[in-house]
């Protein structure tokens, strides 16, 4: 609707919504279409994530060094036989298959945290350097100080990863003139 017609008109054809007349001559003249998917297709595409989630969870519960039937998974999961060595099998990918959607999700999340902060939706870290930051500390912790676990590794990834994203964020905050603000 216009904000100076009365609310029973009409909206303008196409979903079209127009400003406020708010007197900034910076606004908008013409109509101002929304953008973005709309809900039912929203809805479908939902729907269609959901079911190839699905599908794949069983495909990672059936496939493996020996392939199971999608009967037996499903036997497995709704009436489980330790006695059964194919139930065993089932029970054993289960692990597996949960971590994946927990590495999935924290990723996913992580990515869209990072998209958010930079509100850039093309922000990755390889982009953002904090991969550079991360094997640079792993190869500093290596010849450094001798580092050869696994664990340190993971340490010092963590603390580059960390150290480059402070920097890269501190360096974009200065903005174009180079102060803060």
């Amino acid at each position: 609707m216009r904000a100076n017609a009365s609310p029973s008109a009409p909206a303008p054809a196409g979903g079209a919504v127009l400003p406020a007349a708010s007197g900034d001559p910076a606004a908008p003249a013409g109509p101002v279409r929304q953008r973005g998917v709309r809900p039912a297709a929203r809805m479908a595409l939902l729907g269609v994530s959901v079911g190839a989630l699905v599908l794949a969870c069983l495909a990672s519960v059936a496939f493996g060094a020996r392939a199971l039937p999608l009967e037996t998974v499903f036997e497995a999961l709704t009436a489980y036989d330790p006695g059964n060595g194919d139930h065993a099998v089932v029970a054993s990918r289960i692990p597996r298959t949960v971590l994946a959607l927990l590495a999935g999700g924290a990723l996913g999340l992580a990515g869209a945290a990072m998209q958010g902060v930079a509100r850039n939706p093309l922000a990755d870290p390889g982009i953002l350097g904090v991969n550079a930051g991360a094997a640079f500390f792993v190869v500093l912790g290596i010849y450094g100080f001798g580092v050869g676990s696994f664990t340190g590794y993971v340490w010092f990834a963590l603390a580059g990863a960390a150290l480059a994203a402070v920097v890269v964020y501190s360096v974009a905050s200065l903005g174009r003139k180079g102060n803060p603000g």
